[in-house]
């Protein structure tokens, strides 16, 4: 058997406690720890033991200050909080020469909270909004393979998930400090349940095809989707192969927007979300591949996809769609599954493989995302940013008194399209003072491009029995502003731009037994 373990600390949460302060904006404070235990039996088959878990954390607006208390924001201090955690169990066992038994038992879950309070004098200060999300998943697997002859391989299995949730979201209402609202709240449990069978021919030493079926049954909405899927690959020669892929897939949404409460007069309230249909869509990949040698490949790769069943807004006037991922403004209001949209794109990767002590990789994405709201017309997505291009490369030097320790050097640039916004108009806000886009300009404005360099350096000291890796890593090295969205600030009456996080030194320090 054999075993890996790893835990990870925030050194600038280490320099913070010591009152080192190396950035001024929020320090990120985490930690994660992750684990595998590999064990063969001689009959009984192969376990693996593994699990994963993390946690982070942010302050933001400590200020007590009254003289610095110039908007209502001001005087909010929010604590943020997250985690999440996996554990299980795979064990493979051989039933036959030709098949073999995967099983998989796990339990896992993620939360976050969200804790803000508002000083009403320096001293004094109450409850201003409160959320905690909380989702565990217990979840059992089991996969067959089987191969029938030196042409056909069949593999088939099933998936359970028991979903458990308790989440609650609640706040001081904006236009009435006095009312103490529930947004969202719910506690219980779903089913989803999946299986899935499908068959890889090869019809020659070059050609190969794949077919196969998958299904889902979700309980909670007491919805389900039968999804074909296809692929062949064709091996032209030694240096080149074609690719081509086909199907159907469907998700379920976040729960939480499964349980969005729509206030009556007399209010009470109702759940429109809870019959929401799984979004699905098709699609269609085509590849193409060729290898200079054993070390240097360009890869190239064209798709489509059509979403269909997408939940949108019942009200005509709004525009936005869940593809949009604002989760906030998607699920306050009744949705339905009336929207579409499409996607293609053209993916471009030129790589060389790590290969004497040096590496890189180039890729290139151009793309097309768009969707059709409630009122008939199409609208970009707000991840259309049009273009994304990275650039990653590493060498490593061997040195030291008898050559036995690394010094590794690695960059990365990254260039892509600026994020994109939608116009807010200033006086119809102004009136509800609160944020009103102008909902037929949806996603209408984008932003500069987004730049970013990332530098590293590490170096690593060899024992015999444990190693040493000293790192340091430099995100966003130039400090580029890289404008992530705008808001509707009610105390201002103004919009204000808000950014990416700007240079980031992180300083680490590994052990390897």
């Amino acid at each position: 058997g054999s075993y890996l373990i790893n835990y990870r600390y925030s050194t600038l949460a280490i320099l913070e406690k010591m009152n080192i302060g190396i950035i001024e904006d929020e320090v990120p404070k985490y930690q994660d720890l992750s684990f595998k235990f590999h064990l063969p039996t001689a009959r009984a088959g192969t376990f693996n033991i593994w699990g994963i878990g993390g946690l982070s954390a942010s302050l933001e607006g400590e200020n007590s200050d009254s003289t610095q208390w110039e908007y209502k924001y001001d005087r909010v201090r929010w604590d943020f909080r997250t985690g999440m955690f996996a554990t299980g169990i795979t064990h493979i066992f051989s039933t036959s020469k030709n098949s073999f038994l995967k099983s998989v038992i796990s339990y896992s879950g993620n939360y976050s909270q969200d804790d803000a309070e508002i000083y009403d004098t320096p001293e004094e200060k109450k409850d201003y909004y409160k959320d905690k999300y909380i989702n565990t998943n217990i979840r059992a697997s089991v996969t067959y393979n089987h191969k029938l002859d030196a042409k056909r391989l069949i593999k088939s299995g099933v998936i359970y998930s028991h979903l458990m949730y308790d989440m609650k979201a609640e706040g001081q209402d904006y236009l009435d400090e006095d009312f103490w609202r529930i947004y969202n709240q719910a506690e219980g449990s779903a089913n989803l349940v999946q299986a899935f069978a499908q068959m890889k021919y090869r019809l020659s030493p070059e050609h190969s095809f794949t077919a196969g079926l998958h299904g889902l049954y979700f309980a909670l909405s007491k919805k389900y989707s039968i999804e074909p899927r296809l692929g062949m690959h064709w091996q032209v020669d030694a240096k080149n192969s074609i690719g081509f892929g086909a199907g159907l897939h469907s998700r379920i949404e976040e729960l939480s927007g499964y349980f969005m409460r729509e206030f009556m007069p007399d209010g009470s309230y109702t759940l429109p979300n809870k019959n929401l249909s799984f979004r699905k869509s098709v699609h269609l990949v085509g590849s193409y591949s060729h290898c200079f040698n054993k070390n240097l490949c360009l890869k190239t790769e064209v798709y489509y996809q059509y979403l269909y069943d997408l939940a949108i807004t019942k009200t005509p006037e709004h525009t936005y769609s869940i593809v949009n991922g604002e989760w906030d403004e998607t699920y306050r209001e009744p949705m339905t599954n009336n929207g579409i949209g499409r996607n293609y794109g053209l993916e471009l990767t030129f790589e060389r493989y790590f290969s004497n002590h040096f590496y890189f990789i180039v890729t290139s994405s151009l793309f097309d995302s768009k969707y059709r709201a409630a009122d008939g017309n199409w609208y970009n997505t707000r991840f259309n940013v049009g273009y994304a291009n990275n650039f990653i490369i590493g060498k490593e030097f061997i040195v030291g008194r008898i050559k036995q320790n690394l010094l590794g050097l690695n960059s990365k640039f990254i260039l892509a399209g600026g994020s994109r916004d939608t116009p807010i108009d200033i006086e119809a806000s102004r009136q509800l003072e609160e944020q009103v886009v102008i909902e037929n300009q949806r996603n209408t404005i984008q932003n500069p491009d987004y730049l970013r360099w990332d530098v590293s350096i590490s170096y690593r000291m060899n024992k015999p029995k444990v190693s040493h890796i000293l790192g340091f890593d430099i995100q966003n090295l130039t400090n580029r502003d890289n404008i992530m969205g705008t808001y509707y600030d009610p105390e201002t009456m103004q919009t204000v731009t808000y950014y990416h996080l700007g240079i980031l030194p992180i300083l680490s320090y590994k052990l390897e037994f």
